[in-house]
């Protein structure tokens, strides 16, 4: 049996570095708000040349 952030990390396909913090239904606004952030401490691999990088998270929210 799965608990929710299981199932949405399942549904959604988010494998590691990255990761499902919080859910949120608000259901009179009708919105499901999925927070995800990245494993402390994780590298990803640079598309040019492999090696690997740190995550600085720079971006702003998103809906």
């Amino acid at each position: 049996m799965y608990n929710n952030i299981d199932l949405f990390t399942k549904a959604l396909g988010i494998e590691k570095p990255w990761k499902i913090d919080k859910l949120n239904f608000d259901k009179k606004a009708k919105r499901l708000t999925i927070y995800i952030s990245h494993v402390k401490g994780a590298k990803l691999p640079r598309k040019i040349c492999g090696d690997k990088y740190g995550i600085y998270d720079t971006t702003k929210k998103r809906t």
